[in-house]
């Protein structure tokens, strides 16, 4: 009797489409700089940096997604993932010495730029560099095809209680990414599948697919360029109104902003209905991986279609209603963004300062790589959460600077213009500041009030009184006087209410350059009528 022993071979799991957009991206040559996410953390105090090093290796043992291996399995398109099974070491750059900010900064570019070899498997890098004494800079990088920003906030408290109580023992109970891609597997074939599939595809459609197009956007600028961000400096007044307004409306003040950022691109660039991008971080619907490093960030499209009409209060709740729902289909979601998604709005976690022990840590993003988006609106909030600040990130080839402040500054002004009244007409609020409206109005001269000389025929008349021989119109060489002019008007304007126009009427004029015309325009005006000329280039008359 023969005994067959089953072999069970661990063929990975399959990486999502966006880690798959990061790996093409490795294999096309993009540098360390362009496909990983970066977090700038100071440190004020005397740091160790061995203990720094071994505090990481302790967390990389903890979080086996940031030791992904990725690699080809016979019999599957692409490569696979194996959490935990990468073997490289973690790779630290350390520089002790004192060093002048533009040696520094010369170093951090040259750093940025290294090529991201895919092949040797290295995920995680960090830089740590002595600016003074008791002051360090700390760089964490980690790879976008292994994890996404909010991880590196995760591995940031995992170090700083590594280094301050000494490594951590795993936690077996501690949710990974790879239970969720096996549960996310399982979902996207399940008996929703293909209603899953037709919600999206309905998004797109009801939002025409299309992006807002910004007037300033300068249509032959640079796709692809390192982002620029600037950050919106709310006073305290503004970010209690915002909670209030929030908490009134019973929805996240998060919500509230997006509603506002898709309102005003709509007003501005004229297009009420169009297609954006929400970008949503899975870990806020799922408890279970709230503490979870991984790519759980995922690209969202959203219909926008706010009623000018209606109050932005009405506007909130509609957009609450479809961000439940997106929620609801997220993993039904193909996650590849349409290249027409050029929008988008963001939520991003930040790090409240945190002091113990003699040290002071405190981090901020740092993004080396291009934008995602021509231009993403990214809301601040702590891990609390507290709103915090924004901070506008985007393409400076295809967006200039004074646009993009601009920009935010017109999306401050709305938000202090729905918290002061959030029942007023979505397309009433004000987009101006002072600044910009002083500015607008330069541009024009002083309104003159020329109601006393009354309208063009009648001073046409004045003339024929005052210089009656003077000429008016020029026909082949020969004057038509004012006393000549008005004649003719006066004649014509006779006829013309005799056949019964009036105030207000319409007088169609169907007549090529010439005196006719004028006399004609003239005469309509003098009876009271406006005129409708039909000698329009390239069109053919109806014939009545």
């Amino acid at each position: 009797m023969n005994t067959l022993n089953e072999v069970t071979t661990d063929v990975g799991l399959a990486l999502l489409a966006e880690q798959q957009a990061w790996v093409q991206a490795a294999r096309d040559g993009a540098s360390w700089g362009e496909t990983g996410h970066f977090l700038r953390v100071e440190v004020q105090g005397e740091l160790d940096p061995e203990r720094v090093r071994t505090a990481l290796d302790n967390c990389l043992q903890r979080l086996p997604s940031l030791t992904t291996a990725l690699r080809a399995v016979p019999g599957y398109h692409g490569l696979r993932q194996f959490a935990g099974e990468g073997t490289q070491p973690l790779l630290m750059t350390i520089h002790t010495l004192e060093e002048p900010p533009s040696v520094v900064e010369q170093r951090l570019q040259q750093w940025y730029a290294r090529p991201f070899r895919l092949e040797e498997g290295v995920f995680v890098q960090v830089w740590l560099q002595r600016l003074e004494a008791g002051h360090w800079q700390l760089l964490l990088g980690v790879a976008r095809c292994v994890a996404d920003q909010g991880s590196l906030m995760i591995l940031l408290g995992e170090l700083i209680v590594a280094y301050e109580q000494g490594p951590q023992p795993v936690d077996e109970e501690q949710a990974q990414f790879d239970q969720y891609l096996e549960w996310r597997s399982e979902v996207v074939q399940d008996e929703d599948a293909e209603a899953g599939k037709g919600y999206w595809q309905a998004q797109l459609k009801a939002g025409q697919g299309i992006s807002p197009d910004l007037p300033e956007r300068l249509r032959n600028g640079i796709e692809r360029a390192r982002c620029r961000s600037l950050p919106a400096e709310l006073d305290a007044q503004m970010i209690v109104g915002l909670n209030a307004l929030a908490a009134e409306q019973d929805r996240p003040v998060e919500m509230l902003l997006q509603a506002a950022w898709w309102l005003l691109l709509a007003r501005i660039s004229g297009r009420q209905r169009f297609t954006a991008a929400w970008r949503h971080d899975a870990r806020h619907d799922y408890e279970f991986f709230a503490y979870s490093t991984g790519v759980f960030e995922k690209t969202l499209p959203v219909s926008v279609n706010p009623d000018m009409a209606q109050p932005f209060s009405a506007w909130l709740n509609l957009f609450a209603g479809q961000l439940q729902e997106h929620i609801t289909w997220q993993e039904y979601c193909q996650d590849v963004t349409p290249l027409s998604l050029a929008y988008g709005f963001s939520v991003q976690t930040v790090f409240n300062p945190f002091e113990s022990r003699g040290l002071k840590w405190t981090a901020a993003p740092v993004d080396a790589a291009a934008a995602p988006f021509e231009v993403v609106l990214n809301v601040l909030m702590d891990s609390h959460p507290v709103f915090k600040g924004m901070r506008l990130d985007y393409q400076p080839g295809r967006h200039a600077d004074s646009a993009m402040q601009r920009l935010l500054e017109q999306y401050q002004v709305l938000l202090a213009s729905i918290v002061a009244n959030p029942e007023l007409a979505s397309g009433q609020l004000n987009l101006l500041g002072e600044q910009e409206r002083g500015t607008l109005l330069a541009l024009n001269p002083q309104p003159m009030d020329f109601s006393a000389q009354g309208l063009l025929p009648a001073i046409i008349r004045q003339w024929a009184v005052t210089t009656p021989n003077a000429a008016a119109l020029m026909v082949d060489g020969q004057p038509l006087s004012y006393a000549e002019l008005d004649q003719q008007v006066a004649q014509l304007a006779a006829g013309l209410r005799a056949e019964g126009v009036s105030q207000g009427g319409v007088v169609a004029i169907a007549l090529p350059r010439s005196v006719a015309q004028v006399v004609s325009i003239l005469a309509s005006w003098q009876a009271g009528a406006a005129y409708l000329p039909l000698d329009l280039p390239g069109h053919k008359l109806a014939s009545s």
